[in-house]
């Protein structure tokens, strides 16, 4: 017993000094990387703090699975072991056929540990919803720094701050994201925040005040991706929630809002330039085109690019340069990566881990069913390092919603 207490007491400091130091880190990333591009140089030069941060966690993320090692930690262990086999295999016969001098090893094996880095903190950080009590404290943390970054979204807004700034050396587009580093990052931390509030507050009926702010800060994105979840989540609150009567007054009211919040904009001088944008792109290129992007278009082209230097061994096990071949849609990106075998095992490795047993809650069921949609649709979901400890929390959270005693516990702390 006293074994259990010592493991999770751990693991509620280092998830409770993570979550903050995370965000910090990131904070100083954007600072640098908005330092960067005032002088003209190259964000990739600009220096990264969060990379030093989460390679500390990890390791002691990791040694928590290899000192207090479980079946459900070997599963773990086991199917990381798989993934760098396989994306050894991958990469090995890739650069038979491939020989550029810019490829560079090291930066595909830190890409891997990025797809990796998910699984080593769920092993490390899963047993914590063992104790309700340091849970809520953990997300009373969460809840913090999400609505801290989303205050920093409006000021961004009002004040026309450039460290905020979604795209802040691009003045032609639109969009803010407080001091999240990258805006990819910046569309899964909300779409990750927002399904937490949303299950607190309509599934748990635990009223909480954060989640409007937050709500109105995803708006100020400038994503395509989070405005499509908040379509999907909208739907799905009028079908699984709502009585039929009040289905009716939540479309119309909806509707209202919509018109005057996209009238305004499509009017304005100042942005209507964005419609005018994806229009052309839709009539040029179509609807796909457009809503992912352009990402759409480059796919026979960079795929057939990479196939060009493959065997028949790398269907299975992968092989690519990513700097030269990534799409940018995780799914066709991470079939580059490690092949269908590698593909499969990740699948493998999320549904015994963060999405395990999704079918048991439905709005779990949505969450993950969302997440894979738009790691379809867009990239850096699969391997946000900035996100794993979020998505961890918050898959953790939703997935426990038929563990009455530990909601019971929830609600008595709360």
């Amino acid at each position: 017993m006293q074994k259990t207490i010592s493991e999770n007491k751990i693991s509620f400091y280092l998830v409770a000094s993570a979550l903050v130091l995370f965000y910090i880190s990131d904070a100083l990333n954007k600072y640098f990387q908005v330092s960067y591009s005032i002088n003209d140089d190259s964000i990739e030069n600009a220096f990264s703090a969060s990379i030093y941060v989460r390679f500390l966690y990890e390791g002691l993320f990791a040694s928590i699975i290899l000192i207090r090692l479980n079946e459900t930690r070997k599963k773990i262990i086991v199917g990381i072991i798989a993934m760098i086999v396989i994306f050894a295999i991958g990469q090995s016969a890739f650069l038979i056929h491939y020989n550029q001098p810019d490829y560079s090893v090291f930066y595909h094996f830190t890409l891997l540990n990025k797809y990796l880095y998910v699984f080593i903190i769920y092993g490390g950080t899963y047993k914590i919803i063992d104790n309700s009590e340091d849970y809520n404290f953990l997300t009373k943390i969460y809840e913090n720094i999400v609505v801290i970054n989303s205050i920093l979204i409006f000021v961004g807004l009002f004040l026309s701050v450039n460290l905020f700034k979604s795209y802040y050396s691009q003045d032609f587009r639109y969009g803010f994201d407080g001091l999240i580093p990258a805006i990819n990052e910046a569309t899964l931390f909300y779409f990750i925040a927002i399904s937490y509030f949303y299950y607190k507050h309509f599934i748990l009926k635990q009223k909480n005040w954060k989640m409007y702010p937050v709500l109105l800060a995803s708006l100020l994105l400038g994503t395509k991706t989070i405005y499509f979840f908040l379509i999907f989540l909208f739907l799905y609150h009028l079908a699984i929630n709502l009585s039929p009567g009040k289905k009716i007054i939540y479309a119309t009211v909806a509707l209202i809002i919509s018109i005057f919040l996209i009238v305004p904009v499509v009017t304005n001088p100042d942005y209507s330039f964005l419609y005018e944008h994806f229009k052309d792109v839709y009539e040029e290129n179509g609807f796909l085109s457009m809503i992912t992007s352009g990402r759409i278009d480059v796919i026979d082209t960079k795929i057939s690019g990479n196939l060009s230097y493959w065997n028949i061994l790398n269907y299975f096990f992968g092989g690519t340069d990513q700097f030269k071949y990534q799409i940018e849609m995780d799914f066709f990106d991470l079939f580059l990566f490690v092949g269908i075998i590698g593909s499969l095992s990740m699948f493998v490795l999320y549904f015994k881990t963060i999405f395990k047993n999704p079918y048991k809650n439905i709005f779990f069921s949505f969450f993950t069913s969302c997440y894979f949609l738009f790691a379809f649709m867009s990239g850096h979901i699969f391997y946000s390092a900035t996100n794993a400890l979020n998505l961890t929390l918050v898959a953790i959270f939703i997935r426990n919603n038929y563990n009455s005693q530990f909601l019971q516990n929830l609600v008595q702390v709360e």
